[in-house]
């Protein structure tokens, strides 16, 4: 199965920090583009396409916690990042990247943030003048002052995310030049049970700003936007935007009833993944 480079951000707080821990951390995911994977005991992960993109997030939290008086005094908090090959089977994610970044976090001090070299190496220049070298070959993320005011955060959201939801699955595409197979065969990346679903019926792009369906099939693909009439894709492609429904073969034929439910927008509030 292909693996691609993606950033591991882990976080850890005390029992009584950590409720509060994961509602920022889900919050600086969402507007970072990255995708809150879930957590276990006191500790949480959360995915993101860059090193950058993941320290921006720790310093939204610790942002967040400082404008929360006297939280911001109190709130212990730890945190690791890695990045490298991840793979992911359905709704699992495996590889050394995440072993690796639970070890920075288990290694970092309350109130730390230890980020590898292979990591912080990707960083921007800002940010690169935030970390300095720590034992065993990571960098500590020490923001001053400037990096941590609130308004730095408080406008900023990240770049339009393409999600899939179909019965109980959900796939997410935040990268430009990601794609999302949709069909009957088991190796799609979202699997539809319909008879008007060709193997391979329909892929969809994220393409900069843009999101675009093409259509591989003999029956057609039918694209609703809001509470509009389906529209008829055969053989062609067809712009996504904002909220709706992606429907297989003929107008309420097979795959009409159950159809796949597509999000291509801009997300600024916190949601869970």
């Amino acid at each position: 199965m292909a693996k691609r480079e993606t950033t591991v951000l882990f976080a850890g707080a005390a029992a009584g920090d950590f409720p509060r821990l994961t509602d920022t951390l889900k919050h600086a995911a969402q507007v970072g583009s990255g995708r809150f994977v879930g957590r276990q005991g006191r500790e949480a992960m959360t995915l993101f396409a860059t090193p950058e993109a993941a320290a921006t997030a720790v310093l939204r939290m610790h942002a967040y916690a400082r404008a929360l008086s006297p939280m911001g005094a109190s709130w212990r908090t730890r945190f690791g990042v890695h990045s490298g090959a991840l793979g992911q089977r359905g709704d699992e994610f495996f590889g050394d990247t995440i072993d690796q970044a639970l070890e920075l976090l288990h290694a970092a001090r309350e109130g730390e943030a230890l980020i590898s070299a292979h990591a912080a190496e990707r960083l921007g220049e800002q940010l690169r003048a935030c970390v300095t070298r720590a034992p065993g070959g990571a960098f500590r993320l020490l923001p001053n002052d400037r990096m941590l005011a609130p308004e730095r955060f408080s406008a900023r959201a990240g770049p339009p995310a393409l999600r899939l939801d179909y019965r109980s699955r959900s796939i997410v595409r935040r990268r430009d030049g990601d794609e999302a197979t949709i069909g009957s065969d088991a190796a799609c990346d979202l699997a539809v049970d319909h008879r008007g679903a060709s193997q391979r019926h329909c892929t969809i792009s994220r393409r900069g700003s843009t999101c675009v369906l093409r259509d591989h099939s003999e029956t057609g693909t039918f694209v609703t936007f809001g509470g509009g009439a389906p529209r008829a894709v055969l053989g062609e492609e067809i712009v996504l935007s904002g909220q709706g429904l992606i429907a297989f073969g003929i107008p309420g034929g097979p795959g009409s009833e159950d159809p796949v439910r597509f999000t291509f927008q801009a997300q600024n509030a916190p949601t869970e993944n």
